[in-house]
């Protein structure tokens, strides 16, 4: 079995049942669940999860993706922003709910230890 197969079925095993539907097409993907998903498959070091999912469902964002790039390239002149303070929260809270809908107990514990070292370890509040 290749690493991005293995990636996938560790990823999918974690998942809750709303994303495991969306990950397997039973359920229709929407762009912030994209979002939530790119993020969480980054923060979990699984690049080759993100990079599937960006084959099999960016094609379908494309006009969001250039609405956003278009609104940035627009506001980047007029301010100086940090979209990582922004988002941190939501972020976090992504990780958290992610965490909490683990079917496993014993895999639910590990990964919240994971998390909490990779949080100390970035020097992120946990």
């Amino acid at each position: 079995m290749h690493q991005k197969d293995t990636e996938w079925f560790a990823f999918l095993y974690l998942c809750g049942e709303r994303d495991r539907d969306l990950l397997l097409g039973k359920v229709k993907m929407k762009f912030s669940d994209l979002d939530r998903l790119f993020y969480l498959t980054d923060f979990l070091d699984l690049p080759k999860v993100n990079q599937e999912i960006w084959n099999r469902y960016g094609a379908q964002f494309q006009e969001q993706f250039y609405q956003l790039e278009k609104i940035g390239d627009e506001t980047l002149c007029l301010a100086s922003w940090d979209p990582s303070e922004v988002d941190a929260d939501l972020h976090e809270k992504w990780v958290q709910e992610f965490c909490s809908q683990i079917p496993n107990e014993d895999s639910k514990k590990r990964l919240k230890l994971y998390v909490c070292r990779k949080y100390k370890q970035n020097g992120w509040d946990d």
